[in-house]
């Protein structure tokens, strides 16, 4: 997330990255990507993050992702499921994108993540956290959420009960209106596709083993409602909003009680701006039984 650079009047970009560089990602998103002014208080926005790292997009070309339909104006998340409900799966095993598990598709994970995110004060958020002390802010349900950082690499140790399944965005970005009548989901959608687009690299491991095929993990979610605190990462006004995310997610069957590591990195290049931004987070997970 940077804070760098409150841009009156701009939506503002909510973006897993390094604050150092935030500055150049409004300045490119604003260029490249269109984030202009939609409407209502323009939600002051300014890349945030949202994952580890900032938002680095994905392969140029927009699939269809589980979730949402990209062309639909106002979708919310649960409107549409593409796939059958996942079957049990072994433990630590990557569900596909195009599935819905754990009570809800990629699309509904991914609103559901926003939504946790933006309810937390910074001063206490996972996303600053760089020990792990706070992995277990506001986790609640069946899908534990892990967080990236502000920019740069972390390394954190955290307990996480027995059972739960992981969801988290390699890499990331939101765009936000004021709920009400001048929200335009659709637009914030396109938004968030087209900064996506300029990811170079996408990186995960679970336990030593590297995970392949990570540009099918791209899933977006459009016209999601979000109540965001006072004092937020991304420096603008609590109250309701209306949110489109896209970026690259996993979600994670439970993995055995014991030891774990989970290592991932994005890296993204915003397109004609000359920026390069980068993420990287490792967590030492103990799987304990409750």
């Amino acid at each position: 997330m940077s804070r760098t650079g409150t841009i009156p009047g701009w939506v503002r970009c909510a973006v897993a990255d390094r604050r150092l560089a935030a500055a150049h990602l409004v300045w490119a998103l604003q260029r490249v990507a269109g984030c202009g002014p939609f409407g209502g208080d323009a939600a002051q926005t300014t890349p945030t993050p949202a994952s580890k790292g900032r938002a680095a997009g994905q392969q140029t070309g927009r699939t269809k992702q589980a979730g949402t339909k990209q062309d639909s104006p106002a979708q919310k998340p649960g409107t549409r499921r593409t796939g059958a409900a996942t079957t049990s799966l072994p433990p630590g095993k990557v569900v596909p994108v195009r599935s819905a598990a754990y009570g809800g598709t990629y699309g509904e994970w991914s609103a559901r993540w926003w939504q946790w995110a933006l309810s937390i004060p910074e001063r206490n958020h996972p996303i600053g956290d760089e020990t792990g002390a706070r992995c277990g802010t506001k986790q609640r349900g069946n899908v534990w959420f892990l967080a990236g950082t502000f920019g740069g690499p972390a390394t954190r140790s955290c307990v996480v009960p027995a059972g739960k399944a992981l969801f988290f965005p390699i890499i990331n970005i939101v765009f936000l209106d004021r709920a009400g009548a001048g929200a335009n989901p659709r637009r914030l959608l396109s938004t968030a596709q087209a900064a996506m687009d300029g990811v170079t690299n996408l990186e995960l491991t679970i336990d030593g083993k590297k995970i392949p095929r990570l540009r099918g993990q791209r899933a977006d979610a459009s016209g999601f409602p979000v109540t965001i605190v006072d004092d937020n990462f991304l420096r603008q006004s609590g109250g309701r909003y209306v949110g489109a995310s896209d970026g690259y997610w996993v979600l994670l069957s439970p993995l055995p009680p014991g030891k774990h590591t989970i290592h991932f990195r994005g890296v993204t290049e915003t397109n004609n701006a000359g920026a390069v931004f980068e993420t990287e987070v490792t967590y030492h997970l103990t799987v304990r039984r409750r």
